[in-house]
């Protein structure tokens, strides 16, 4: 599946560009039968990017509340990062930051290391 992203010139004398910020859910999914919680040890990424960006991590179906936040830096294309938290579902968010730059974000794996329940 492929995107496209058309930014708008806010026009004017300036000719700025609008700002723009994405952000993805995976949406949840289970890590442990629901009745009973796994540890999430860990979650490693490999990705491309030409700009920082972050993951936060929500647990048991709770939005509101964000577990953990990692940003990812452009020299690493490889990472990894404890999670150390019990749970039963998972959601992970990318979020880039407010820029008027058309940069790419690839993520090419995302895995989460899970202790037998």
């Amino acid at each position: 599946m492929t995107a496209t992203l058309n930014k708008m010139d806010v026009g004017g004398s300036s000719g700025t560009l609008e700002t723009l910020q994405i952000s993805r859910k995976t949406g949840w999914f289970a890590v442990a039968p629901l009745d009973k919680n796994a540890i999430i040890r860990r979650l490693n990424i490999r990705y491309s990017t030409d700009e920082a960006f972050q993951l936060k991590i929500y647990l048991d179906g709770d939005t509101s509340t964000v577990i953990d936040t990692f940003t990812l830096a452009t020299s690493k294309k490889i990472d990894f990062f404890k999670v150390g938290r019990r749970a039963k579902v998972i959601m992970v968010e990318v979020l880039t930051s407010s820029a008027t730059n058309t940069s790419a974000l690839e993520i090419n794996k995302l895995e989460i290391e899970v202790d037998d329940v």
